[in-house]
């Protein structure tokens, strides 16, 4: 038995899990070998302690494979896994928002002389010009509260005013509409490229470059032979719940037993793992997954501030997500959340005072640029 306990293929990788120079991040494999021979891992022997080996990597690239191999009498085993390095990783955190409409209808509605004079785009402002905020919004094509609206109807008369704050406010595909719900649980991929190129193709015509590459479709789902649908789209990074789903205000999740759901079908090996570690690339579909720290329309201010403690507080993460939902700041929403506002700024503002930068993820590598120099 050849087994590689650290890391696991796939893993995510930042200077504090070993040691980083500007060519390299060194690092330490572990496993376990239960064989008489000799254990290697890229080509350099390892020491052994009984059944535990553990031997040296180093990093080079954005995309690393590592060779753990055997030899012993029954022959030579080898094993390979590739990872990821962040390389120059910073803390950072991304904030998108699913299901818009809403606002979108009132300004094409109204035709405010600002997009920031509507006063959902107008409390996003205020929080990037106190936190230096940005936000992508996902989008639907048509509103299916009030059925008389849909993108086709939004006034191209705002183009340069999105172009001109999309260093901070960017707005991309979510679904056609909110309704039915999964709607791409059991779909063609046809289908999931026809409805994101309606909305994208809506999004460029009348915001222009403050468009940007979908963070996830609606209830995080795409069926494996559809993942390529987002990627070829520019998707690089895609969220999901995977273990034990929130999908409503006042549901707590499992507490039986862990449940895969609300994310993309991936297993729950890879469930588990994205649970405890919260980023996992896959290089089938050349995607890295993970998870957030909180959904602030189904958490109350003191919940998102233990959930974003818990994240600050972790000795090697660098890198989070929160999210929530446009239609928890409406009055004429059913399910509305007089306090929705307060909970997005309680998010912004307690990541901003200890040092988290906000980033777009579908930039560089999760929002850090540096393999892109």
């Amino acid at each position: 038995m050849l087994e590689v306990t650290f890391p696991r293929h796939g893993a995510v990788l930042n200077h504090k899990y070993g040691t980083e120079t500007a060519g390299s991040l060194e690092l330490t494999v572990s496993g376990i070998y239960d064989g008489s021979g000799r254990i290697t891992v890229n080509g350099q022997e390892a020491e052994r302690d009984g059944m535990n080996f553990s031997g040296k990597a180093n990093l080079t690239e954005q995309f690393n494979t590592i060779r753990i191999a055997s030899d012993d009498e029954s022959g030579i085993s080898s094993k390979e896994i590739r990872v990821v390095w962040d390389k120059a990783s910073f803390p950072r955190y991304e904030f998108f928002v699913d299901d818009h409409i809403f606002f979108l209808r009132d300004l094409a509605r109204d035709r405010r002389k600002s997009i920031f004079d509507q006063f959902y785009l107008g409390f996003w402002k205020k929080m990037h010009e106190k936190y230096g905020q940005k936000v992508c919004l996902n989008c639907f094509f048509e509103d299916c509260h009030h059925k008389d609206f849909d993108l086709s109807q939004m006034p191209d008369c705002y183009k340069a005013e999105f172009e001109d704050n999309a260093d901070w406010l960017r707005l991309a595909f979510h679904a056609r509409g909110e309704f039915p719900d999964r709607p791409y649980q059991n779909c063609t991929p046809e289908v999931l490229a026809a409805d994101y190129d309606l909305v994208m193709n809506e999004l460029v015509r009348f915001a222009g470059k403050a468009y940007i590459p979908a963070p996830v479709s609606h209830w995080a789902m795409a069926r494996p032979e559809s993942l390529k649908v987002l990627t070829d789209r520019g998707m690089r990074a895609c969220y999901g719940q995977f273990c034990d789903p929130r999908t409503a205000v006042g549901d707590a999740g499992s507490n039986a037993e862990t449940v895969c759901d609300i994310g993309y079908f991936r297993n729950a090996a890879e469930a588990l793992y994205l649970q405890k570690h919260h980023l996992l690339y896959n290089f089938r579909h050349n995607l890295c997954f993970h998870t957030a720290e909180c959904v602030c329309n189904l958490s109350s201010p003191e919940e998102i501030r233990a959930a974003l403690e818990v994240f600050v507080k972790d000795p090697v993460r660098e890198v989070g997500n929160v999210m929530s939902h446009e239609q928890y700041a409406f009055r004429d929403y059913f399910n509305y959340e007089p306090d929705h506002f307060e909970r997005l700024e309680t998010a912004c503002c307690f990541l901003h005072e200890r040092g988290y930068r906000s980033v777009f993820f579908q930039n560089g590598f999760l929002g850090n640029m540096s393999w892109e120099k």
